[in-house]
């Protein structure tokens, strides 16, 4: 029994322990305050983790393309300023940047003379911490002593946004006055935005679902040192080769002896870059032999692990591989799947999308939700024609939500109204995204409507009526005069 804990306690040891998520209150320099993790530094190890791995990186980078989208549907809120040489744009964009890499991000918000919000600011919230008095501590370098910061351990008391908007303009301005006095600066108040998870005070901070795979982001991180390793110092022989002892004493004509002879035989077969040849001599003539080593599987199955590693990334942040350059084996059964996740990466997107509205229209109280909402970009463009080509139709309109198109009914012309009409019921996927890239660049004004009408009637075989259908207006599409 004793031998069986001291294994349980020597594995634990094993175990790193900033891995551990647990979320507890702590007393320290500042208070009681909620301990983030084991050693207090989880969304350190969670910035970092995804910083070091390439996968993890491109899912980030791009749910922040999908996210914000095209931009504000309202084109003037881009430029409204938030800080001084910052806008609002800027502002959304480091939110959604720190909300996809830990599922939160914490607004700063400063006040005037007049004890009216003034200036808005994303810090990063992996130097902020809760108190369990409801307000904040903040230090920078938080979580990461041994980093940048490793001789700055003043932590710094901010209060709430909840509780400083309610504060007369006069209870602000003393709050303020209060901080430049004890810090230097004015730190003003934190809102802190983040997606809560189901766990022992996981409410407290946000734990994202890639935390739980920071050993797959960690491994992805070491395929790129083991691709270099597998470079730069793999065992390069690919055969072996037996033989007994050469001579390398007697010199022939050329003043070469019986084991210069071999080498340059070997040599002159293999490249100059590295031979794949290992030769062992020995005194027994029966071991003369050559040997192949399979290289290959070794090769293969790195492949195969890189490949499944990258998958399971992308997975953690709902990425279809896809859009980060991983293609599918395009077998029929694939298809579905990726409908299946194509419809999950737009929930991920709206639901971060809302999330974005909330928290913006609280901390902007004179702007409406509806100020803030962005507009989202087509999936269909981002994805390879190749995976396209391999989508039914059907598929397609439920992968991207794109409407069934209406076909008018067209009196017969020579007999083929019935023929071009079924054509345009039928439609592959490639067709009707090529269909959707030129009305695009017709509303986007990169081609005149003849131009567009005859690349139409052209392409697809459609009437001249056919194609007047597709090419519509935007203002006549909202119903408006043009």
């Amino acid at each position: 029994m004793e031998k069986r804990l001291n294994i349980a306690n020597a594995v634990k040891a094993l175990l790193p322990k900033a891995l551990l998520a647990s979320i507890r209150e702590f007393t320290g320099q500042s208070g009681m305050f909620y301990r983030y993790g084991r050693e207090d530094n989880v969304p350190n190890i969670i910035v970092e983790a995804v910083n070091d791995s390439p996968t993890a990186r491109l899912c980030v980078s791009r749910l922040n393309q999908f996210v914000f989208g095209k931009g504000f549907k309202d084109p003037s809120m881009a430029e409204v300023p938030v800080a001084p040489n910052a806008t609002m744009e800027e502002l959304i964009r480091l939110a959604i940047e720190y909300l996809n890499y830990t599922d939160g991000f914490v607004i700063q918000h400063k006040y005037n003379n007049a004890g009216e919000g003034a200036r808005k600011y994303i810090i990063p919230i992996q130097y902020v911490r809760k108190r369990v008095s409801g307000d904040f501590i903040f230090r920078e370098g938080y979580g990461d002593e041994t980093g940048t910061f490793m001789y700055s351990f003043t932590n710094k008391i901010v209060p709430s946004y909840d509780t400083v908007r309610l504060m007369s303009p006069a209870e602000i301005r003393e709050m303020v006055q209060s901080q430049v006095k004890k810090y230097g600066e004015q730190l003003g108040a934190f809102q802190y935005v983040y997606i809560p998870r189901v766990g022992r005070l996981y409410d407290k901070y946000p734990m994202p679902t890639h935390f739980s795979g920071l050993p797959l982001l960690n491994a992805d991180a070491g395929l790129a040192l083991a691709e270099n390793n597998l470079v730069s110092n793999t065992f390069k022989p690919q055969v072996v080769i037996k033989t007994s002892i050469l001579d390398r004493t007697l010199p022939d004509e050329n003043g070469q002896t019986e084991y210069d002879r071999m080498v340059e035989e070997i040599n002159r077969l293999v490249s100059p870059d590295g031979s794949p040849v290992m030769l062992i001599e020995s005194n027994n003539p029966d071991l003369v032999d050559v040997i192949p080593l399979d290289t290959k599987s070794r090769m293969d199955e790195t492949e195969r692990a890189t490949d499944r590693i990258k998958k399971s990334v992308a997975m953690l942040w709902g990425v279809p591989p896809v859009l980060i350059g991983i293609d599918t084996a395009g077998k029929l059964g694939d298809n579905q799947e990726i409908v299946n996740k194509f419809k999950l990466f737009n929930l991920t997107l709206e639901e971060r999308r809302k999330i974005l509205y909330q928290a913006f229209s609280y901390a902007f109280p004179n702007f409406t939700q509806e100020a803030f909402e962005l507009e989202p970009l087509s999936l269909f463009d981002y994805v390879p024609d190749k995976v396209i080509d391999r989508m039914t139709d059907e598929q397609v309109r439920e992968a991207f939500d794109i409407p069934e198109p209406e076909v008018p009914e067209v009196q017969a012309v020579n007999g083929q109204s019935a023929e071009l009409n079924e054509a345009l019921t039928n439609l592959t996927g490639r067709q009707f995204q090529n269909i959707q890239r030129t009305v695009r660049k017709y509303n986007k004004g990169e081609i005149s409507a003849d131009q567009a009408k005859q690349l139409l009637m052209g392409g697809f075989g459609m009437t001249e009526e056919q194609a007047g259908a597709w090419i519509i207006e935007e203002s006549e599409e909202d119903g408006t005069d043009s």
